[in-house]
């Protein structure tokens, strides 16, 4: 009995299998608009999402200008996926889907777009590396 449980178990862990996202940002490029300035740096960056949630791993040393989404909803046009973030950011990722299964399993350029909104910054910041992605992320109506 214990054997066909675990096997059921392993079975249904087997079919639910998740979407998953594991972005890592190299470059990070910021707009303020109050002073008119920008500024490029190296600031590695990492955003994981599973089945359209951020989770724990993501890693922003700047929490200042983090902002950062915890749901994100699919919208697909070709070969670009676009992450709609609750807190405004895009996610913008340049992936192939399999043509016949519809699965996108691969590394993939992406750019990450945030507002950056407080007291004392007001601007943009664009985050430029590569996500990892595997599943079938459909698009939500």
């Amino acid at each position: 009995m214990k054997k066909i449980l675990l096997a059921a178990a392993l079975l249904g862990s087997l079919s639910a299998q998740a979407d998953t996202i594991s972005c890592k940002f190299t470059d990070v490029y910021r707009d303020y608009y109050v002073t008119n300035s920008h500024t490029v740096k190296r600031e590695p960056q990492s955003l994981d999402i599973v089945n359209g949630e951020t989770t724990s791993n993501t890693e922003d040393p700047y929490e200042k200008y983090k902002f950062l989404s915890s749901i994100w909803t699919p919208s697909i046009y070709a070969a670009q996926f676009y992450f709609n973030g609750d807190q405004g950011q895009i996610l913008t990722i340049e992936a192939d889907r399999d043509s016949k299964t519809g699965h996108v399993n691969g590394l993939f350029d992406a750019v990450l777009v945030s507002v950056m909104r407080d007291a004392s910054v007001y601007g943009t910041s664009t985050k430029v590396g590569h996500c990892y992605m595997s599943g079938q992320f459909n698009e939500t109506k």
